[in-house]
């Protein structure tokens, strides 16, 4: 590039004369090592603009810029912050990005330049290094009411303990409920919490809990209370893993946001705390830009542009479906024709390069999937495999003829249709570092 030239080299170039050296313009520059397209440059700026100009390089800074900033927009990002923090709503780069973006005559900042300005003003502290977003498996139901997820969490109100039950759609994150009650969970205040949302909302498919006594007991003494009566309505109980808070993420991240709110609009009544729980409810659904969907979606946006899924018609047979260790979101063992018996299961962790191995058998699943658990189910004609969640995302002939012989062993891949039923997240592009 014509700007790395230092000015004594870009000297030589406007003092050369072919003439006199004995040398052509492209053994010259090959002497000196610059590009022929460099010299011819040099030497119109020198023509042109004169010996100064041509001695220094060009800026690179653009010409018309798109944004210009001074000491204000640090000012100004500051105030959007603490108005946010004030008013107990989420104040990241994200938030005070859009607050910004909203109707100002001056362009808002980006959000790289807005966590940037709070880092140097000390308004935020650095998080910790954690894994790639990329390294991480996104499970996100495709329909709303296909899948809530139920958690509490402890307040302390006057002195007195309170749990707050917080019920949130897996796909549109719509919160269906948020209702504290006195003392901490029970059976009956989540029973509470759950009539209140399906009255509103209607009865979804399936419901995630924790393996809280209020809510799941089914990897350790049998379907308890709540999921028994859940189970008689026709919705599916699932339990997610002992000790892997992840699986019930969206609404343990939910719980942030609701406490930040109830910090910034202190009660000292459960009237006035519920009333707060309501007044936050209307703000998140219908105000709060969830980045979970991206920029100017909110999950009741989502809401009614999703589909709707339905919970069952009739009472679900609990006695019939897996016990103890394993989620009880998985099928019944009789095959959906009524032909069919579950012969087999087992659990596997998919390995690093993608497959699991079944009866001297490697099925490739992707790199996507990698560090997952999953259930396989067999039936005499087909083998199934369900993710932590309990959906069925690959359905193939079982048992199938040898492919690819390596010794005992072959490998099915099952990366695409017709044996994948979802299709595996989209692949990031890839980025091109040249110049």
């Amino acid at each position: 590039m014509g700007n790395s030239i230092s000015p004594l080299r870009r000297q030589q170039v406007i003092d050369f004369d072919s003439r006199t050296s004995g040398m052509s313009v492209e053994e010259f520059c090959a002497q000196v090592g610059i590009s022929r397209a460099s010299f011819y440059r040099i030497r119109r700026r020198a023509e042109h603009e004169g010996m100064v100009a041509a001695l220094t390089p060009r800026s690179r800074a653009p010409h018309h810029p798109a944004r210009v900033w001074d000491e204000s927009a640090d000012e100004r990002i500051a105030q959007v912050r603490a108005d946010l923090v004030a008013a107990g709503r989420e104040a990241g780069p994200a938030s005070v990005w859009w607050v910004m973006s909203q109707g100002a005559s001056v362009p808002a900042p980006s959000r790289a330049t807005i966590a940037r300005s709070l880092r140097a003003s000390g308004l935020v502290v650095p998080a910790p290094r954690k894994r790639p977003r990329t390294s991480y498996k996104r499970f996100t139901r495709s329909a709303a009411n296909e899948l809530w997820q139920i958690d509490g969490f402890e307040w302390r109100l006057a002195g007195s303990l309170v749990t707050v039950y917080q019920v949130v759609d897996d796909c549109s994150r719509v919160i269906t409920a948020l209702r504290a009650c006195w003392g901490g969970e029970s059976v009956d205040g989540a029973r509470m919490v759950l009539q209140e949302a399906f009255a509103t909302w209607g009865r979804p498919a399936a419901i995630l809990s924790d393996n809280a006594s209020a809510f799941s007991t089914s990897r350790t003494t049998g379907p308890g209370a709540t999921e028994k009566w859940l189970a008689s309505l026709g919705v599916r109980p699932i339990s997610g893993r002992v000790g892997h808070p992840q699986t019930q993420g969206k609404v343990e991240r939910s719980h942030q946001p609701a406490a930040a709110w109830l910090r910034a609009h202190p009660a000292s009544t459960l009237e006035e705390l519920n009333a707060e729980l309501d007044r936050f409810t209307s703000y998140y659904n219908t105000e709060r830009q969830h980045q979970g969907h991206g920029v100017a979606l909110t999950p009741l946006r989502v809401w009614a542009q999703t589909p709707r899924a339905l919970a069952s018609p009739a009472p679900i047979d609990l006695e019939r479906l897996p016990a103890g260790g394993g989620p009880i979101s998985l099928p019944d063992p009789t095959d959906p024709t009524g032909s069919d018996s579950a012969v087999d299961r087992a659990r596997r962790t998919v390995m690093s390069n993608g497959c699991v191995s079944y009866k001297d058998r490697a099925l490739s699943l992707g790199q996507t999937m990698r560090g997952i658990e999953v259930t396989l189910i067999e039936y005499p004609t087909r083998l199934d495999l369900y993710d932590p969640d309990g959906r069925r995302f690959v359905s193939l002939p079982w048992p199938q003829p040898t492919q690819r012989q390596q010794g005992n062993r072959s490998t099915i891949d099952t990366k695409k249709p017709p044996y994948r039923l979802i299709p595996l997240p989209p692949r990031r592009p890839r980025t091109s570092h040249r110049s």
